[in-house]
């Protein structure tokens, strides 16, 4: 090969690896996150353990069972969404009650976006009854919140209703705070 040859294959390697070195350092990897969408929201996801909570007597009135679990909110223009995946029970109906209901509040109150509800019926009584069930909750203040489960008959009274009632480990409360775009937090990891 003449020299003018070996030069000019010289020169195209030096040239195309000056290219490739400028388009793998401007081009992002694969590796890296991608950039979040303008408008996007981000999800602050907290898990709480569920403990053991009963009362003795159940009416139509809704009634305070027990404290889940007590959150932060980030931002007061946050949507937040509790899921509650766990045992509810009631030992038994006096009739004509037969039907039981279970509902997550936030400080009290009842969810105003839908209901956040699980029922059991006459034919679960005596049983520990697994059960799933979400609420959303919005105008949350930002700060420190309380999570409870409350309980009522259709009619009629109930005896011993309770949540997690043989405190099981697998029964959780997951919050998931859907943060409006801008806000950033922290991730937290609460046992």
């Amino acid at each position: 090969m003449s020299n003018s040859r070996v030069t000019i294959y010289r020169l195209v390697i030096v040239v195309l690896s000056i290219i490739l070195v400028f388009s793998l350092v401007q081009s992002p990897r694969t590796t890296q996150a991608a950039s979040q969408t303008s408008g996007a929201q981000m999800l602050a996801v907290t898990v709480f353990d569920v403990e053991s909570g009963s009362i003795a007597n159940v009416n139509s009135t809704w009634t305070k069972l027990t404290d889940l679990a007590t959150f932060t909110v980030n931002s007061s223009d946050s949507l937040v969404e509790l899921i509650f995946t766990g045992r509810v029970f009631i030992a038994n109906f006096t009739e004509p009650s037969s039907v039981a209901y279970f509902e997550m509040r936030v400080d009290g109150a009842a969810s105003t976006i839908g209901t956040a509800r699980a029922s059991l019926s006459d034919l679960e009584e005596g049983q520990s009854v697994l059960v799933s069930f979400t609420g959303m909750f919005s105008g949350l203040s930002e700060g420190s919140h309380s999570a409870s489960m409350w309980v009522r008959t259709a009619a009629s009274t109930a005896f011993l209703a309770a949540v997690n009632p043989h405190n099981y480990e697998s029964d959780v409360l997951i919050v998931k705070e859907h943060l409006p775009f801008g806000v950033t937090f922290l991730p937290m990891i609460s046992r």
